[in-house]
């Protein structure tokens, strides 16, 4: 998604061209689901030789590294969606509960990291290949922190309804 369609995404009651949080984190999931549906490879510069006046001239250009765009943007649903979903909660016991499996992946990626920086410090090693795994062993735990987003954002949006469904009950039996 390269341009910004404002217009499918105003809301209903607001000003133009705002978005509400619930449209933004849609956004983001649409864009993880898009990255990932593309093969993952490392990035790298690709040079094109074009003519100007008679000269070759070099044109380089990076392209990016897909398993980093995929966890960066994973990464990026998590500040949103734990941030919206979880700290709305008043009890804090349920916000443990619901961000339970998102922290024990966090949790993951932090050793994961911690080792990858043990590794690069070790001499007579490959470097590249260090990279690799350490991407590779990333982009899988992005994975399982994405589905546990998901699961975050559905059983706050079920609590959502849980909540207007005793609101619906309250009214009426006043």
């Amino acid at each position: 998604m390269d341009e910004f369609e404002q217009e499918s995404y105003r809301g209903k009651k607001k000003d133009k061209g705002t978005l509400t949080m619930k449209q933004i984190i849609l956004e983001q999931v649409k864009r993880i689901m898009e990255i990932g549906s593309k093969e993952f490879r490392g990035g790298y510069q690709e040079e094109t030789i074009i003519t100007i006046d008679g000269q070759p001239q070099i044109i380089k250009k990076y392209i990016e590294d897909g398993r980093q765009a995929y966890c960066n943007a994973v990464l990026s649903l998590d500040v949103i969606a734990s941030n919206y979903y979880a700290k709305s909660l008043v009890n804090k016991e349920k916000e443990k509960e619901l961000l339970k499996g998102v922290n024990i992946v966090k949790g993951k990626m932090d050793e994961l990291y911690k080792k990858y920086l043990d590794e690069l410090k070790k001499k007579d090693i490959d470097k590249q290949q260090v990279k690799y795994n350490y991407l590779s062993n990333k982009r899988q735990l992005c994975q399982e922190l994405f589905s546990e987003l998901i699961l975050v954002i559905e059983t706050a949006k079920e609590g959502e309804s849980v909540d207007k469904d005793e609101q619906e009950e309250n009214k009426y039996e006043d």
